[in-house]
């Protein structure tokens, strides 16, 4: 069975506020809040109605926790939790800088199963992030694990 990489758009988030806890038992755990998440892709338009994440971090890698729940244009509920791997020290450069690394997203999506989209539901959405400090921005261009025979539609050839 061959997998391939289905483009699904862009989904970005907007960051509001973090809390660290540099002492507690697990060192490096934070948490964050975002104003707002939104997806376009040819499947859907959303907004989120509920997101946000923990971390964890060490010297040279972050691991965040994130958890999403949107609203589609037309009303439909998509959950959506992922994890990211990143080299914080070249992930958190300014855009554009050379070596800039990018934050690596692996997730899953919840939906109703009357939904047409429910075939989301049987795979998982991987990104490909850029962190950007000064718009307070995690932008990633994102897309869905299919492979021959999966429920969603028909890939072009």
């Amino acid at each position: 069975m061959t997998l391939t990489l289905q483009p699904f758009g862009d989904l970005v988030v907007h960051i509001d506020d973090t809390w660290n806890f540099a002492n507690g038992p697990i060192s490096g755990r934070s948490c964050t809040s975002f104003r707002e998440v939104v997806w376009d892709n040819d499947a859907f338009r959303a907004r989120s109605v509920w997101a946000n994440g923990s971390y964890q971090t060490g010297p040279e890698v972050a691991e965040p926790n994130i958890r999403v729940l949107f609203r589609t244009d037309d009303d439909t509920l998509v959950y959506l939790d992922y994890l990211v791997r990143v080299h914080l020290p070249t992930h958190v450069l300014p855009v554009g800088s050379v070596g800039k690394s990018p934050a690596l997203l692996s997730g899953r999506l919840e939906i109703d199963e009357s939904h047409p989209l429910a075939w989301l539901n049987r795979t998982q959405v991987i990104g490909d992030g850029t962190l950007d400090l000064s718009a307070k921005t995690q932008s990633y261009e994102m897309y869905v694990l299919r492979w021959p025979g999966d429920l969603g539609p028909t890939l072009d050839a």
